[in-house]
């Protein structure tokens, strides 16, 4: 496993629209494969446990988990080009009110308008993943900043742990 630690220069493939500067960003790479699915899962999950502020909690840090699992098998299934590079870079980053997932990818751009709604009647046994994520987490964004260079920027709100 590579484990980055980056710092923030302000020229991020894809940020917040405001610019703002994370807390807290850290980065893996992968090769565009499913069978890195674990490896992106951990990764996902020690960063919400070990980068929200002490006085901030994720709620269901599985629908994340969830979310960035799907949305990486997605790119590797449906984006990377076969001659392309199949790394994939996952940045996890953390604001004061949010966490955020950045998959950033060299492939095929992904417009979620040409997707269709799931059926839910229990005629579809497959093609739930764009929905899911929806679901799971509260902002969804695609982006393509330069060209090959595609980044699905994926927002879970931080809340207030009890007191």
């Amino acid at each position: 496993m590579t484990l980055l630690a980056l710092t923030y220069t302000g020229g991020s493939v894809c940020y917040t629209s405001t610019e703002e500067s994370p807390a807290v960003h850290r980065a893996i790479e992968v090769e565009g494969s499913v069978d890195r699915a674990a490896e992106v899962r951990r990764f996902v999950n020690n960063f919400c446990k070990k980068n929200v502020p002490a006085k901030r909690r994720v709620q269901d840090p599985w629908q994340v988990e969830l979310a960035v699992h799907e949305t990486v098998t997605n790119v590797v299934l449906h984006a990377i080009e076969k001659n392309g590079n199949p790394v994939i870079r996952i940045e996890g980053l953390t604001f004061g009110d949010r966490i955020e997932f950045l998959i950033v990818y060299d492939g095929r751009a992904f417009d979620p308008e040409t997707v269709p709604e799931p059926r839910l009647d229990g005629s579809q046994t497959a093609h739930f993943g764009i929905h899911l994520v929806e679901l799971c987490m509260d902002e969804v964004e695609y982006r393509t900043q330069c060209p090959g260079e595609k980044c699905i920027r994926l927002v879970k709100n931080l809340f207030d742990k009890p007191v």
